[in-house]
């Protein structure tokens, strides 16, 4: 019963970072990708924040990295607040999905 509830919980995750990465890239407008953009940002950051809670307190390198990969969210995020050209606003996105996707992996690793 409660593997059946984690599964479910893991394709919720799943099916919202993909439609938001989706999203990121074929929304034409600038408004609305800003406004998905800040949402993964806050996103990417939960799933960090989630991960390193719910590892045990003694391993700390897991947790780490786990915070790591929250810090690229906030990285990207910074980068996307500062950008002044279309390609850094692209780097940013990037980083954010690069980010995102390698902690949905570590959720099944």
């Amino acid at each position: 019963m409660a593997l059946g509830f984690l599964v479910s919980f893991y394709l919720v995750i799943c099916v919202i970072s993909i439609a938001g990465f989706l999203a990121l890239y074929l929304v034409k407008s600038e408004k609305a990708k800003k406004v998905i953009f800040y949402s993964m940002s806050v996103w990417g950051i939960a799933l960090a924040a989630l991960q390193a809670v719910s590892m045990p307190m003694n391993w700390t390198g897991q947790r780490v990295v786990t915070m790591g990969l929250g810090a690229l969210c906030i990285a990207s995020l910074v980068l996307y607040l500062k950008a002044k050209s279309k390609g850094q606003r692209m780097a940013a996105c990037l980083l954010l999905t690069a980010a995102t996707a390698v902690m949905i992996l570590k959720f099944v690793f």
